[in-house]
């Protein structure tokens, strides 16, 4: 996918015809929003406004028409966040404005998208009544249906995870085309200082245990941690010489098994009090 990139950044006018395009589309508003983050972090914040000035407006427009404003959030948020990257040149930065970009998100979608949360809420009521008959008769505790706030959580979380994975394609574009392997350098480095890994986990447990529907929105404070243990994992995956095979393994067991999210969560935390990294190379890759 990297020609992509490549026509994008021949011209503004290249870029805006991809981004457009793309962000008409709820199937492909990600690539769009991609494109955008591309621009603002190779050619600057100026370039990145002026294309999503333009591109805001067929956004909106399918926002309106259709009730899922999926693509118009995926625009700004991934723009957001690659304009803080271009600045501050952090990733742990960049992944601390995700949480932001989820908690606004979620703030509009919980003020201004009542409608889209009633119907996910039908929905999600009658698939759980239909799971939750079949479980009844083996005695299991039946499945509740989250409310409006945590559903508005939820929205913010995935358009958090969304427009952090177009900013990552972004960035992965651009190392590709003028620093060939600089994006696995950067992304297998990050590590989260310690202050801020325990006050992420801390702050999210506390949250999660408040009553009225915040654990979604705890979740959404777990997504650095989630990232930087998964950067470990990418990290550790190299230099013990591991296959993709092996990444695709553990992909599954982590998207499967909530155990699997839950150490690395951990893992993260590990690794900002003792420098998982600096061991692997000590041992030559821990111990297989």
């Amino acid at each position: 996918m990297v020609f992509i990139a490549d026509y994008a950044l021949q011209s503004r006018w290249r870029a805006l015809l991809l981004a457009a395009v793309s962000v008409s589309s709820l199937l492909f508003g990600w690539l769009g929003a991609a494109v955008v983050a591309l621009i603002t972090l190779r050619k600057g914040i100026s370039s990145g406004a002026w294309l999503v000035m333009w591109a805001v407006l067929p956004a909106a427009a399918l926002a309106y028409y259709t009730g899922d404003a999926s693509s118009l959030c995926l625009l700004l948020g991934s723009f957001t966040l690659a304009t803080i990257l271009r600045v501050t040149v952090s990733l742990p930065l960049t992944l601390i404005a995700c949480i932001a970009v989820g908690v606004l998100v979620g703030l509009a979608m919980h003020l201004f998208a009542q409608t889209q949360i009633a119907a996910i809420s039908a929905g999600l009521e009658q698939t759980l009544a239909s799971l939750n008959a079949q479980l009844s008769g083996q005695g299991n505790q039946a499945l509740v249906v989250p409310n409006a706030l945590q559903i508005a959580g939820m929205l913010g979380l995935f358009s958090a995870i969304g427009s952090l994975l177009c900013l990552l394609l972004a960035r992965f574009w651009q190392a590709s085309l003028f620093n060939p392997g600089g994006f696995g350098d950067e992304f297998h480095a990050l590590r989260l200082s310690r202050g801020l890994a325990v006050g992420l986990l801390l702050t999210s447990v506390l949250l999660g245990a408040w009553q009225g529907g915040f654990s979604s929105w705890a979740m959404l404070l777990l997504l650095p941690l989630h990232v930087a243990g998964l950067a470990v994992v990418h990290a550790y995956t190299r230099q013990a010489g591991r296959g993709g095979v092996w990444l695709l393994a553990f992909y599954l067991l982590w998207l499967l098994l909530e155990p699997v999210k839950l150490l690395i969560v951990l893992l993260a935390l590990v690794d900002s009090w003792f420098d998982l990294r600096q061991r692997f190379k000590n041992t030559g890759g821990i111990a297989s």
